[in-house]
């Protein structure tokens, strides 16, 4: 499966990084990191959208905060924009996140 980053957050992780190590500093680490930026910036953008999960959506309102099934605790929301039930981690096109 893919993972997507946040460019901006891996520089400061590399600069932090180069920071931290002595034998990087100087003319070699400042090179590094922005060569690093320049190929970041060059880098074509993944064709993403943020996902809004059921638990943090306007749609879903928690009907059994902790149901026990079985052994297992569950909880489950209530979708109006599906009319169905769902789990705190499930997603949907419909999300909209609460306010």
């Amino acid at each position: 499966m893919a993972r997507y980053i946040s460019a901006n957050e891996l520089t400061a992780l590399i600069q932090e990084k180069l920071n931290e190590n002595q034998e990087l500093k100087g003319t070699f680490g400042y090179y590094a990191v922005e060569t690093f930026k320049e190929i970041l910036e060059k880098a074509p953008a993944a064709d993403v959208v943020p996902v809004v999960r059921c638990k943090d959506c306007r749609n879903c309102e928690l009907i059994y905060p902790e149901k026990k099934i079985g052994e297992e605790p569950v909880v489950v929301y209530y979708c109006e924009a599906i009319k169905g039930s769902r789990t705190p981690t499930d997603f949907c096109s419909y999300g909209v996140k609460k306010e």
